[in-house]
């Protein structure tokens, strides 16, 4: 069930599921001409963990670039109610933020396409609190009509800060073919290690295929 008021200025949504664990979530959004901003919370009162959440960003749009940002935070009650006195703070928590940067353009016949994206973290129990290396990722991509089909090909790759990385990059050529789809290509992906344990492990492997289908 839910309940809101919209406007491309201000945007207000609250909704509520029940069952096992109902859960009530609320959204304020607004649009301001190249930006759009957004506030979110969950929570779930009546559930013993009596789960939160609280999420806010933003996205400004500059011609064929978009980049934006999130913060999000979750908490929960882990321990048994007659311990959390022991505690200063005996909830769970989570904070994840993220910045990204997304485009896309017209090149050379086809359409290209980047996203990049960084992500931060960190996590608090009651007894300790540990910070995540960071982790970016990034994609590219391009497709063009080509003959009766259309070409594209995508590399991709991730990294995580003293932990390696992992990388790879496919293409393929779409085309009618007795009455169905067919399509033709190839990947190759590949995974680096850059820990004290596994200095120098590094693994890869290609692929091919060669698929049809057709809808009767």
């Amino acid at each position: 069930m839910g309940v809101g008021l919209s406007s491309d200025l201000l945007r207000i949504t609250q909704e509520r599921t029940f069952g096992d664990t109902p859960t009530i979530t609320s959204t304020v959004g607004s649009n301001l001409g190249p930006a759009s901003l957004y506030y979110k919370t969950q929570e779930q009162p009546d559930s013993e963990a009596d789960m939160k959440l609280r999420e806010f960003g933003g996205r400004l749009n500059l011609g064929p670039l978009s980049l934006g940002g999130s913060r999000m935070e979750t908490s929960q009650e882990i321990m048994p109610e007659e311990q959390r006195s022991r505690f200063e703070d005996p909830r769970s928590r989570f904070w994840k933020d993220m910045g990204w940067l997304s485009g896309k353009a017209n090149i050379l016949g086809g359409v290209g396409s980047l996203n990049l994206q960084r992500t931060w973290s960190r996590d608090r129990q009651p007894w300790y609190e540990s910070k995540h290396p960071p982790r970016t990722e990034a994609e590219l991509s391009y497709e063009r009509p080509l003959g009766p089909g259309t070409i594209g090909g995508t590399a991709r790759g991730q990294m995580v800060r003293g932990s390696g990385q992992q990388y790879g990059a496919d293409v393929s050529y779409r085309f009618p073919w007795l009455g169905g789809d067919a399509s033709v290509g190839g990947g190759f992906t590949g995974r680096r290690l850059s820990t004290a344990q596994y200095p120098g492990d590094q693994t890869s492997g290609w692929d091919t295929f060669l698929k049809w289908t057709k809808r009767f």
